[in-house]
């Protein structure tokens, strides 16, 4: 893992003068996620708790809140591909269907609710924001959704953190 990163630290730190670096920054990018969600997803199996699915499902919120913005603004910065097209709308289903798993789960508390529903509206306007033209408005409008919905689910992920400490004592 420390590879991958060495390897977009350097990527990122290179002037972004080509289309070829942005996308070879993003696919990297993609890489070392995945690679970080194999290891959070090991360490919510040894967990062995039902709540650390939902503490892990709330932060991966955060990531895909923040890739789909990214993959917004390559497709409007022109580097558009059927991969960021489709990683778009693959991102897009599985925030919807996480928000629901969370919305059904049996651990919940008032605060818990109460930031459930805040994201529930924080996803309507950013999805609403990222079918917007990639003109300076819809640019703004993802910029600013995206930062609140992610706020929200770092507060969510926080939620689900201290209930599943309080469920293992």
């Amino acid at each position: 893992m420390q590879k991958q990163f060495a390897l977009l630290n350097q990527m990122t730190s290179a002037p972004a003068t080509t289309t070829a670096l942005v996308a070879a920054a993003s696919e990297q990018a993609d890489r070392t996620l995945l690679i970080a969600q194999a290891v959070t997803e090991a360490i919510e199996k040894l967990a062995q708790a039902p709540s650390a699915r939902l503490v892990n499902l709330a932060g991966r919120q955060r990531m895909l809140s923040q890739r789909l913005a990214k993959n917004y603004f390559l497709s409007a910065a022109k580097v558009d591909s059927k991969v960021v097209q489709a990683q778009l709308a693959s991102d897009a289903a599985d925030f919807r269907q996480a928000l629901q798993t969370l919305k059904a789960a049996p651990v919940s508390t008032s605060s818990i609710r109460n930031e459930l529903e805040l994201a529930d509206s924080q996803w309507l306007f950013f999805e609403s924001a990222l079918r917007r033209p990639a003109d300076d408005a819809g640019l703004n409008a993802v910029a600013t959704t995206s930062e609140r919905l992610l706020g929200v689910m770092d507060k969510l992920t926080g939620l689900y953190d201290a209930a599943l400490r309080e469920v293992l004592g």
